[in-house]
C-alpha cells in the first residue's frame, strides 16, 4: 500500500492575510496575536493611532517584540501550521501603506449601510491587509488618511465590536471566504 505525503500547504490558508491591529491593552493584544496565528494570519503589523490607550515604549520594544514572536510561534505550533506568522515592529498609521496587499481594508464602525461587507471585499483574493482600529475606533481623519493610502472602509456588520473581537472576526472571515473559493 502506497501512502501519499500530505500536502505541505494543508495547514496554511490559500490567502496571505496581513492583520494590522492598533495597540490595545497587553492581555487583549496577546490574545489577538495567539488567535490570529491559529486563524492563519501570515503577518501581524501592530500600529499606534491617535485613539490608542496603549503607547509603545522604546525601552520595551525589543523585549516586547520577542515575547510577541514567542506567542505566535507557540500558537502556530499548537495548531500544526507550516509557517510561523511574522510580527513586525510597531509602526504608525501613516506607515501602514508599506504593508498593502492585493486587497486592503479598514473595517470602520460608521461604514455600516454605506460600504461593502468585508466578506464581499475579500472574496476570492490571494492577499489581504486588514487594518483594525483601537478601542476608541478610528477618527474621521484617520479613516480618510487610510482611504488616501488605498484602504477601503468596509463594515463588519451592524454591531460595534471590541478591537480584539474585530481583529479575530476579520481574520476568520478572510480565511473562510478565501478558502471556500479555493475548493
Amino acid at each position: 500500500m502506497h501512502v501519499t505525503a500530505p500536502d505541505p500547504r494543508i495547514n496554511e490558508p490559500a490567502v496571505k492575510i496581513t492583520l494590522a491591529p492598533a495597540l490595545i491593552r497587553r492581555e487583549k493584544f496577546e490574545l489577538v496575536l495567539q488567535k490570529a496565528a491559529e486563524l492563519g494570519v501570515s503577518r501581524i503589523v501592530p500600529f499606534e493611532s491617535s485613539r490608542c490607550v496603549v503607547h509603545a515604549k522604546k525601552e520595551k520594544g525589543e523585549r516586547q517584540l520577542s515575547r510577541w514572536q514567542d506567542i505566535v510561534k507557540e500558537a502556530a505550533e499548537q495548531c500544526k501550521r507550516n509557517q510561523i506568522p511574522v510580527v513586525e515592529e510597531i509602526c504608525s498609521l501613516k506607515d501602514l501603506g508599506e504593508f498593502k496587499s492585493e486587497v486592503n481594508c479598514a473595517p470602520y464602525e460608521n461604514a455600516y449601510g454605506t460600504s461593502r461587507f468585508l466578506s464581499d471585499a475579500v472574496d476570492g483574493r490571494k492577499s489581504i491587509t486588514i487594518v483594525i482600529g483601537p478601542e476608541g475606533g478610528f477618527s474621521e481623519e484617520e479613516i480618510k488618511q487610510l482611504q488616501q493610502m488605498g484602504f477601503e472602509a468596509v463594515t463588519l456588520g451592524s454591531r460595534i465590536l471590541r478591537a480584539e473581537t474585530a481583529s479575530l472576526y476579520a481574520a476568520a472571515v478572510c480565511s473562510e471566504v478565501c478558502e471556500r473559493k479555493q475548493k
